[in-house]
């Protein structure tokens, strides 16, 4: 069998398949449309799942783009060889994810390194899918590998790509499983529900003076000059109802009293101070504190409401101005 039959047998000319009958300007609508949802498409950074779910948007969204820029270069140049169809196909797609990237500081969003990242690995993917089922790669051995080779590269890109959205599913697994706990210093999972003023959360050894156990662990967190410095337990388990008391085991390990502010907002909560419960309770110099807190006090904080136990939003401790301690160490988040 020939050179031609081969291609004829193959039918090298249409791949991939139907979707070289697409009209070119669809995909370049197409094309377009999906660069503009990365520039102007936000979704907000809490619940935390929805933000996981824009993230992934960057590697799906740049894998179709690729997809319908291959499709492109296949209808320009039907005979063209691999290298002329994979190589301008990835160096536009990783172009076009680069300047999307940057432009978005037309929309008030700062551009990252990490969801350009993002882009390419969708661009990357969808190349390496395309490669594992292109008809121009024979059915001799050596090719056979490369085919496995690039199943085996978009395999594992789709599991990097996917780990994140699994990670926090698995955060708000284990928050269902345990309801009462609000904040336990058990593994990273209790951090991607917690955020700093400053800093990313990190678990450490608390203090051995402090410390209830050998090698007790606890989060640490640094009270700069900020003036509401401290940590947000931002997606508790929102039902509080059929509980009397939120407990708070936290340290004081400096040489200042510890003036802490305890708030407690639900979800219909309007932005105002006075439409949640505001809380003070003062730490003593190196001390180890368990904050005892009546839900019916924090009923009765939003000034002209009751706060809604079914439907609570976000916990904060936090303190108010740039003097006094700069460090806390919160070990535990609780009802009872």
């Amino acid at each position: 069998m020939g050179h031609s039959d081969i291609d004829s047998h193959l039918n090298l000319n249409s791949w991939p398949g139907r979707l070289v009958r697409l009209p070119t300007s669809f995909l370049v609508v197409m094309i377009a449309a999906l660069s503009l949802t990365v520039l102007y498409v936000e979704l907000p950074g809490r619940p935390l799942i929805l933000h996981s779910v824009q993230k992934l948007g960057h590697p799906l969204v740049f894998g179709l783009i690729t997809l319908g820029l291959f499709v492109i270069r296949r209808q320009r140049h039907p005979l063209g060889g691999l290298a002329s169809d994979y190589l301008p196909t990835l160096l536009i797609a990783t172009a076009l994810g680069f300047i999307t990237e940057v432009s978005q500081v037309v929309t008030h969003r700062d551009p990252a390194v990490k969801d350009f990242m993002l882009d390419l690995r969708g661009v990357l993917c969808t190349l390496a899918l395309l490669a594992a089922f292109d008809p121009r790669l024979h059915l001799q051995s050596t090719n056979r590998r490369a085919r496995v080779g690039f199943l085996v590269l978009s395999g594992l890109i789709s599991v990097v790509t996917l780990a994140p959205v699994g990670w926090v599913t698995a955060a708000y697994v284990q928050r269902g499983l345990s309801a009462q706990t609000v904040f336990a210093p058990r593994s990273s999972l209790d951090l991607l529900l917690v955020s700093l003023t400053d800093t990313s959360p990190d678990l450490t050894a608390l203090p051995t003076v402090y410390a209830h156990s050998n090698g007790e662990r606890a989060l640490r967190v640094p009270l700069t000059t900020r003036p509401y410095s401290g940590v947000s337990m931002d997606e508790p388990l929102s039902n509080w109802r059929g509980y009397q008391q939120l407990r708070i085991d936290v340290t004081n390990p400096t040489k200042l009293e510890l003036p802490l502010h305890i708030r407690v907002q639900d979800r219909a909560h309007d932005g105002n101070y006075a439409d949640r419960y505001e809380g003070l309770q003062v730490v003593p110099p190196q001390t180890r504190r368990t904050l005892e807190i009546p839900l019916a006090d924090i009923v009765k904080g939003p000034l002209h409401r009751r706060l809604d136990l079914s439907r609570i939003g976000a916990v904060s401790l936090y303190k108010i101005g740039s003097e006094g301690p700069r460090e806390l160490w919160l070990s535990r988040v609780e009802l009872r």
